[in-house]
Order: C-alpha cells, then sequence, then structure tokens
C-alpha cells in the first residue's frame, strides 16, 4: 500500500492543474492550447500523476479520452480545491492591496471643493495603507480619464456613452444667489421667468449647468439676460454679493461661501437640480481598494442635502 502522505506531498497545484485542463476540454491538444505547452508535455504530466497515485485517471484512445470513476472523482475534489485556493489568493491580494493599493478618483469640482473631502478622510482612516490620487476635472475630462484607465473611477455628470456605466449617489438643487440691491425683501424662492428678468451670472454655456438653463429657458420661450460667464464658484459668488446680478449656482457651492449682501433662493417653476453619478467602464473589475472606496461613496452618497436654501 503506498503511503498516503507521502503521496500527497509529490502532488503539486501545477500537477492538478494540467489535469483539470485535460479533464474539462477532454483533450490533450487543446490542454497544451491553453497551458502553452506542448503535447507530449501535458501527457508526461498526466502519467506522473497517475503513478503518483496508483490509478489510471484517463482512458485514452484514438478519438476521444474518458475519465475514469477515480478521474470523475478527482475532478470533483480538484475544482473544489482550485476555487478554494482562488478564493484564498484573491482574498490575500485584497489584503494586500488595501496595505500598499492606490486609488486615482477624477471628481467635478463642486463634489471635489464640498461632499467628498469627508468621505475620502473616513476611507483613509480605515485604510491608511492606501494612496488616494484626485483629479479635479470637468465633465469631458472626467469621462476620457475612466476611459484611458487614468483614473480608476470618476463622480461627476451621469454620462451618455456605452462604454461607461453611472450609479447616481447625489441630486442638489440649483439656487440664484440674488443681492439684496435687486430683491431686498426676505424670501425662499425664485421662479425661472422672474429670473429671466434680471441680470444674471452663470457658468460657461458649455458646462452641464449651462446647458442646463439654456434648455430650460428655451422650453419656456424665455430669453436669458447673462452679463457674466464664469469658471469658479466663487466667482459667482463675489460678482453676486458685489450687485452685479444674480449668480446660479449649486447649494453645495452657495452653502460654503460667506454670503452677506445677497440671499440664496431656490429656483422654482421648474425645480432645477443637478445629478452627480459614480462613473466606471462597463463590464470592467475595479481593484479592491478602488471598489472598497466606491462601494463606500455608493453606500454614504456625499451628503443628504435638502431642497430649501438655509
Amino acid at each position: 500500500m503506498r503511503d498516503q502522505a507521502s503521496v500527497i506531498n509529490q502532488l503539486n497545484l501545477k500537477l492538478i492543474h494540467t489535469f483539470l485542463l485535460v479533464a474539462e476540454h477532454q483533450s490533450f491538444r487543446e490542454a497544451a492550447l491553453q497551458a502553452g505547452r506542448s503535447q507530449s508535455a501535458i501527457s508526461m504530466q498526466i502519467k506522473q500523476i497517475e503513478q503518483q497515485l496508483g490509478v489510471q485517471l484517463i482512458v485514452r484512445t484514438t478519438r476521444r479520452l474518458k475519465l475514469t470513476p477515480e478521474g470523475e472523482l478527482l475532478l470533483g475534489h480538484a475544482r473544489r480545491a482550485m476555487r478554494e485556493v482562488e478564493h484564498g489568493l484573491r482574498h490575500l491580494t485584497e489584503i494586500v492591496e488595501l496595505r500598499r493599493g492606490k486609488v486615482t478618483v477624477a471628481c467635478s469640482p463642486v463634489p471635489a471643493a464640498t461632499t467628498l473631502p469627508p468621505v475620502l478622510a473616513r476611507f483613509k482612516k480605515a485604510n491608511p495603507g492606501v494612496q488616494i490620487r484626485l483629479l479635479e476635472h470637468k465633465s469631458a475630462q472626467i469621462y476620457e480619464a475612466v476611459r484611458s484607465g487614468e483614473a480608476d473611477f470618476g463622480i461627476g455628470p451621469e454620462p451618455q456613452d456605452e462604454t461607461l456605466q453611472s450609479r447616481l449617489i447625489e441630486s442638489e438643487p440649483l439656487l440664484a444667489l440674488v443681492p439684496r440691491s435687486l430683491i431686498p425683501e426676505d424670501r425662499q424662492e425664485i421662479a425661472f421667468a422672474e429670473l429671466a428678468t434680471l441680470p444674471l451670472i452663470q457658468f460657461y454655456p458649455n458646462t452641464v449647468l449651462g446647458r442646463l438653463m439654456s434648455s430650460v429657458a428655451a422650453a419656456h420661450n424665455l430669453r436669458l439676460d447673462t452679463q457674466f460667464l464664469c469658471i469658479q464658484g466663487q466667482t459667482l459668488v463675489s460678482l453676486a454679493e458685489a450687485g452685479l446680478g444674480v449668480s446660479i449656482l449649486t447649494e453645495s457651492v452657495a452653502d460654503l461661501s460667506a454670503i452677506q449682501h445677497s440671499q440664496k433662493l431656490l429656483i422654482t417653476e421648474p425645480r432645477l437640480h443637478r445629478n452627480f453619478a459614480l462613473i466606471r467602464l462597463r463590464n470592467q473589475p475595479l481593484s479592491p481598494a478602488a471598489q472598497r472606496l466606491f462601494d463606500l461613496i455608493l453606500e454614504e452618497g456625499l451628503g443628504q442635502r435638502n431642497n430649501k436654501p438655509q
């Protein structure tokens, strides 16, 4: 009787993997192609396993091969064993990745400056070994960074691109920052039609907010009196505070600003919202560290915002 411990010690994962290739493809030739080895080398490895176990595993014929009962038994156990090994290796990889991994996020300026930093801080505290790289981009740059692989995933407006998939995580209202010199009485809201009668300060027309304002105006047959076009949210705030016009901006930007000479009014009829989504390549797995951050943002969102200005 062969010593069982000795037989087990002689077997290795490479031999088991070769047996699985032959058994699942039922072909030495196909197994050789999959393994990148010669057919004779594959055949020799199968003979080696059979000699070590002392049983025939495969019946060879001129046309096809067939597993013996012992071969079928080994196949079932080998599949389960390889799944366990793969699971263990993935788990180990995740542990290592979370100790010294890297995550690159491409993000719109608004969440990058407002609601994202606290989430990144929580992630960094739980995973101190992960290096986080933040790319502050406009929408088109976010999509390109994700498509090219420069960023693991992005945070920005929902894309109209079949290569990308998105999950909505935050929707915040648009506000009008109105100088007291234009509307002195305290109010909570302003209708879109009334906005069209006032001098406006906006982001450029090719931005998401610029296109949104233009489309709503066109749908209601209104013409906007835009007098200033800006890149930075803080510029919109400063111009409104100087009394030069009404700035259209997101609630989070308005909430971060020190406002003394203006009031924040919710835009109504219709109410307008700026949506932010998590953006990733379709059917492309993330690294363990990137997936962990992606899931954290998905679970917690980027902050719960109300629909009424303070």
